[in-house]
């Protein structure tokens, strides 16, 4: 299995800018040091200040905002914590912690959710967009970032 490193040196010639998912244990909590790990890599491939860092972890995305130096960050939020929240709970954390995008299940996010966030100056990126009609819903609403299983399709339907 490729380790990060030699991953990131597939970038380096590359526009793409790369996008690290910080995970998390089977117990929901950050692994002790992988921030610094992920940060150090980044700095050593010349890559940190075109790199995106997305995470489900709140406090961990805001130790990796505090660092610096990054594209951006992405709060990813699952479908219990965008409910638990609401729209002004989440955007009240990511306020807080200075996130400039929220990420989202592609069920989660309507027309109204985006404007809100919008006008809250908060991007909006969503996954799970995999069949026609998901993709054009997302590319309806103008999202920010789309991450799907079918990247031909995807592709194929933003030029039409």
């Amino acid at each position: 299995m490729p380790r990060l490193a030699e991953m990131l040196e597939v970038f380096r010639g590359s526009r793409v800018a790369p996008r690290i998912e910080i995970k998390e244990d089977a117990d929901g909590r950050p692994y002790p040091g992988l921030v610094a790990r992920v940060l150090s890599d980044l700095d050593q491939s010349g890559l940190r200040g075109r790199s995106w860092i997305i995470g489900f972890d709140a406090p961990t995305m805001a130790e990796v905002a505090a660092a610096g130096g990054l594209a951006g960050v992405a709060w990813l939020l699952e479908r219990s914590t965008w409910r638990a929240l609401g729209l002004r709970g989440v955007i009240a954390v990511a306020k807080t912690y200075g996130f400039p995008e929220i990420g989202v299940h592609e069920a989660l996010i309507d027309s109204d959710a985006c404007a809100v966030l919008r006008a809250a100056d908060i991007g909006v990126s969503v996954w799970g967009a995999n069949h026609e009609d998901s993709i054009r819903r997302m590319l309806g609403l103008g999202v920010d970032l789309l991450a799907t299983d079918d990247p031909p399709l995807a592709i194929s339907l933003r030029g039409r």
